[in-house]
């Protein structure tokens, strides 16, 4: 036996084995190490920390309540005006290119714009329409238009029983979720960004999805809720970057935030969580590449003025008219085209610029003190994108008040410390962003900011107090809805500077 306790083998020629003494050793650090990390991975799924949601019968007439009246409030009126309205010029054009297979250049992700062009190619549209030609006073050709206005509608419309599902799962009793869900059918900026040709009406309901699994996986703690959220998160954050703080509230409500104070002292859970939220980034990561891998895909031909396109992509595209399938094959390698395409995409999302008349700036958004955004008017007839003050107002303030309410709590992981930490994570990014910004923007906050309001009431409240509040504000969301519809809808305005509050918003 060697000093260093191994034995020397003769048979294998003077080399040196361990000592059983040695190997003992060995197998018992080995166990360590498994028995360590066996914790750490069963730290990954705890057991559930409240009970799993259960709907009964009055959440199941509440949902079909919800989704009827979601739809109602979405589709009046949709086939109004018969022109293009806004963006309809850009996104109509964007559905165009993927049926006829022409390569775009657009500054977000594309699975809205996937969702909308698959629809409109299922119903028959055949990419006719030239938006781009077609004037704020020209008519639509035929009534094909409502058909592509009706997909972002649907999606929008979902946004409604998706937020009472949200707020059941937050651990909202059934009148609070259905305050909730009238709150978020009631609001002005969620509907008339839904009665249009749109990405954002399918935002929003990937939004709301991705709220709702993120509580949904709290509540089950398994794998398959596991999934379902990163995939989720995945999905929103593919239709646009602007949900990027649901991905963030979802890693911070990976951590055991109960004490805050000890957060950076509990090594095994804390090294659970940072395991999840590397495989929720995988998720993450997944979904997005793949929506971006059918992108490239679906579009193999060049664009009629080439002029927003990376060299790799250039490479991988085909003649119409005379195809060589061969060029697809030799082109730089898909992995490679979707990072060059994502960096290419955020650079000219930040280089947009500051000229937009109806451009605001992001702290005017929660009490409506910026300019709204004409989408079109004509004969005393207007589509304006603004918000219902009289449910934004209580909305921020009830986010202010549970702000302080947390600070002198130390409550980081109630469902309604998570509501507030949520709005901050959508709302606060946006002071970082050089580019122009619209009001159409504050949506995402806005959805968590309805939520923390609901919650806050129900949790923070006496019982008459709480009913008293639930139903004032609930009336005002609805006064509000009535007061502005005119401008969702497009109706006649008598008295148009009646309707209008603030000097900055026009």
């Amino acid at each position: 036996m060697s000093s260093s306790g191994k034995v020397e083998d003769s048979s294998s020629g003077g080399k040196l084995i361990p000592s059983p003494f040695e190997l003992t050793k060995n197998i018992r650090s080995s166990a360590r190490f498994f028995n360590y990390f066996s914790n750490i991975f069963r730290n990954l799924f705890q057991a559930k920390k409240t009970a799993p949601l259960v709907l009964d019968t009055t959440d199941a007439v509440a949902l079909i309540f919800f989704m009827a009246a979601g739809m109602m409030s979405r589709v009046f009126r949709i086939q109004f005006p018969q022109t293009v309205v806004f963006d309809e010029v850009h996104f109509g054009n964007f559905t165009n290119w993927y049926i006829k297979g022409q390569y775009f250049h657009d500054i977000h992700p594309p699975l809205a714009k996937l969702i909308m062009a698959g629809v409109a190619k299922m119903a028959g549209y055949n990419g006719e329409y030239n938006f781009a030609r077609i004037g704020s006073k020209d008519k639509y050709p035929s009534m094909v238009y409502v058909a592509l206005r009706l997909t972002p509608a649907f999606f929008g419309a979902l946004c409604v029983p998706l937020s009472y599902l949200a707020l059941r799962a937050m651990n909202a009793r059934h009148f609070a979720a259905t305050i909730g869900a009238f709150m978020v059918m009631f609001d002005l900026v969620l509907i008339i960004e839904a009665r249009h040709i749109l990405s954002d009406g399918i935002l929003h309901f990937f939004s709301c999805l991705a709220i709702f699994s993120i509580f949904l996986f709290e509540r089950y703690q398994n794998v398959p809720s596991f999934v379902f959220e990163g995939f989720c998160l995945g999905c929103c954050a593919a239709c646009k970057y602007t949900s990027g703080g649901i991905v963030l509230l979802a890693f911070i409500r990976q951590f055991d935030l109960t004490n805050i104070l000890n957060i950076f002292t509990n090594t095994k859970q804390n090294i659970a969580s940072v395991i999840k939220c590397f495989f929720l980034t995988v998720i993450i990561s997944i979904v997005h590449i793949a929506c971006f891998w059918i992108h490239l895909t679906v579009l193999p031909y060049p664009p009629e003025n080439p002029t927003h396109m990376p060299l790799c992509i250039r490479q991988s595209l085909v003649d119409q008219n005379n195809p060589n399938w061969e060029i697809r094959q030799n082109a730089p390698s898909m992995l490679k085209r979707i990072i060059t395409l994502i960096l290419y995409m955020h650079r000219g999302n930040m280089n947009v610029g500051h000229s937009h008349p109806y451009a605001s700036p992001w702290y005017s958004w929660p009490l409506a003190t910026g300019k709204w955004l004409l989408f079109w008017t004509k004969d005393g007839k207007h589509l304006i994108c603004m918000g219902n003050v009289l449910l934004w107002w209580p909305v921020f303030f009830s986010v202010i008040a549970n702000i302080i309410r947390i600070f002198l709590t130390f409550d980081f992981q109630s469902e309604l410390s998570a509501a507030a930490i949520g709005y901050f994570c959508s709302f606060l990014p946006f002071a970082l962003i050089p580019r122009d910004m619209f009001l159409y923007h504050y949506a995402i906050p806005l959805l968590f900011g309805i939520y923390n309001l609901n919650l806050f009431i129900e949790r923070t409240l006496p019982g008459k107090a709480r009913g008293f509040c639930f139903m004032l504000f609930v009336t005002m969301a609805f006064i509000g809805y009535v007061k502005w519809n005119p401008w969702v809808y497009g109706l006649t305005t008598p008295d148009f500077r009646f309707l209008v509050w603030n000097k900055n918003w026009p």
